[in-house]
């Protein structure tokens, strides 16, 4: 999945920095500027199954055939297919991979490990026939080079991939500094401004802050620990409005003074995201009610002018523009984070979909910007690589950073270049 190369600035949550990056190829052949084609099947298999001619038949009945195709087949978690490409020199290759993914009526994901090292997850939506996809864009060395595909879901069957040149517009991103909004404060301005000259030159680190007032005053136990283990405190500190909300049910947990604090005080950076409770507790079936299993709260009702849900949704909004206007009128400025990980449908401003997330966002956007004179944001849009990605981007007069969330789910340890692809990719 690509997204149109003209979204707005490209820094997301690292804050970075081009890294290496991700996804998958083979065999031996110098790379033509057309692209090479590498069959699976000449590649190195540990535990991977090669099928030649198949025809199979799903649990929902589906008939799949492979006939005229010999292919690798990665099933049980942690086998896998790998081979061995030859570039004439380092660079960036775009890869496309031929593929059957018949087992799970949504995706398949799999592990890319490139020369032994885990860059994150590719995901093959469900087909019954060939079907090619761009799995993204890797840096490969000059010489060999091994990329694997490990199975983290498995199932899958592959024919064959294309590596090719990646298209020379992805290399040295220009960022601009504007912002989206005309009337941004000078501090919003600045720290956008300082983003842009580092870009591609160092990486910002970040902690995102344990939730609740036992963390403050007296407690800044996450920040005490790193201070006291590096000497140092990270340049950028998350922070979760999570508990501002409407119609009584606000607990102050002094959210907005911490941000002003570290900004002020300590000269950090603050970004906020929002783990958006159901407005008025409507739907709630469960506590932390912005899960979409606990709550039947509809995002669609809520933009319906005069319903109940979009009363408490405006409610909502009034409660948190005022929270912010404190912090802009302490001069901070915020890396704002709305409506974070839609795409994964587990958040009830995701679970109906791409178009009420987008017109959400855009309300938040109108009613902070324009109604609410909030001009110390910075608008950031967090997403995935899925296939869908750019129906849930909200738009380029809406969105200054674009930003990727990302899990590092195969071992729980930190991992870099578990993001790298994608910021090639965008």
């Amino acid at each position: 999945m690509r997204m149109k190369t003209s979204m707005k600035a490209f820094l997301a949550m690292m804050l970075a920095v081009v890294i290496p990056i991700t996804s998958c190829i083979f065999m031996t052949n110098a790379v033509s500027a057309d692209g090479d084609k590498y069959e699976f099947e000449d590649g190195i298999h540990n535990g991977a199954q090669i099928y030649t001619d198949y025809v199979g038949k799903n649990e929902y009945g589906d008939v799949f055939d492979l006939t005229g195709s010999t292919c690798s087949f990665i099933g049980q978690k942690g086998t896998s297919t790998s081979v061995n490409v030859e570039v004439d020199k380092e660079g960036l290759y775009e890869i496309f991979i031929s593929y059957v993914q018949p087992y799970d009526k949504i995706k398949k994901v799999q592990y890319l490990n490139v020369n032994g090292s885990n860059q994150g997850e590719v995901s093959f939506p469900f087909t019954l026939k060939w079907k090619e996809l761009s799995a993204g864009i890797v840096k490969l060395n000059a010489g060999t080079n091994n990329i694997e595909l490990e199975a983290y879901w498995g199932y899958t069957y592959f024919d064959y991939l294309v590596v090719k040149p990646a298209d020379e517009s992805i290399v040295g991103l220009k960022v601009p500094k504007t912002l989206v909004n005309p009337n941004a404060t000078k501090e919003a301005k600045a720290l956008m401004s300082y983003l842009v000259d580092i870009y591609g030159k160092h990486i910002l680190s970040g902690q995102q802050e344990l939730c609740g007032s036992h963390n403050y005053p007296g407690s800044e136990a996450e920040f005490t620990y790193i201070q006291e283990k590096t000497g140092k405190l990270p340049a950028v500190r998350g922070f979760d409005f999570m508990n501002y909300r409407g119609n009584g049910l606000m607990w102050d947990d002094l959210c907005a003074e911490r941000v002003i604090e570290w900004y002020n005080e300590k000269g950090g950076i603050p970004t906020v995201c929002w783990h958006w409770f159901s407005p008025g507790d409507i739907g709630k079936k469960a506590d932390n009610s912005f899960y979409t299993e606990s709550t039947t709260f509809s995002i669609s009702k809520a933009l319906t002018p005069g319903t109940e849900e979009n009363i408490a949704l405006l409610n909502d909004i009034d409660t948190m523009a005022k929270k912010l206007k404190q912090v802009q009128d302490a001069g901070v400025p915020i890396l704002f984070r709305p409506l974070h990980e839609a795409e994964g449908g587990w958040f009830w401003w995701g679970a109906e979909g791409p178009e009420p997330c987008v017109k959400l966002y855009r309300l938040l956007y109108d009613k902070f910007t324009n109604e609410y004179g909030l001009n110390n944001l910075i608008w950031i849009w967090t997403s995935y690589t899925y296939e869908t990605s750019a129906a849930w981007y909200p738009g380029d007069d809406v969105v200054d950073i674009v930003g990727y969330d990302k899990y590092n789910a195969k071992d729980g340890k930190p991992n870099g270049s578990a993001i790298s692809s994608t910021f090639y990719t965008w």
